[in-house]
């Protein structure tokens, strides 16, 4: 079994590719979201106050009984996308350890365990790769004389 570790990363992005798309994906999700919110209230504002009001009136309109929500709505966009980038660590983060203890091992390099910290996924992943380094230790497979630390940093 591999033990987790407790210490928090240091870095907000720790994979670029993964977590920018992930950012990328909630931003357009919350854009599209407010605008069909946004569109469904326009329509009903028309619907309830007349087709005959000016189409600066309906947004007055809206404005006026909705403006603070959808200032409060914008201004949550950005914790959401933090928190979205916080909780990417718990998958990416392992993925970069597990990479780099793959990395060395088909180089014919020894590791040390894999460890995740505490709430990462992929606990299950690092047991098996722990394992397969066991193995190949056992088969004389791996250099010993540079075994590395392979933690998620």
């Amino acid at each position: 079994m591999s033990a987790a570790r407790n210490h928090k990363r240091k870095k907000l992005f720790i994979d670029p590719v993964v977590q920018g798309a992930i950012i990328r994906r909630i931003m357009l999700h919350w854009v599209l979201s407010i605008g069909t919110i946004f569109f469904f209230l326009f329509v009903m504002e028309m619907l309830l106050n007349g087709l005959h009001l000016s189409f600066g009136t309906h947004m007055a309109n809206i404005w006026q009984q909705y403006g603070l929500l959808i200032v409060c709505l914008f201004c949550l966009m950005p914790v959401f996308a933090y928190d979205s980038v916080k909780l990417s660590h718990r998958f990416a983060g392992p993925m970069i350890s597990f990479r780099r203890a793959l990395r060395q091992l088909a180089d014919g390099k020894d590791v040390r365990a894999v460890r995740f910290r505490n709430g990462d996924f992929w606990q299950p992943m690092a047991d098996e790769l722990n394992q397969l380094a066991d193995r190949m230790r056992e088969a004389g497979l791996l250099r010993t004389e540079n075994a590395k630390t392979t933690n998620n940093k």
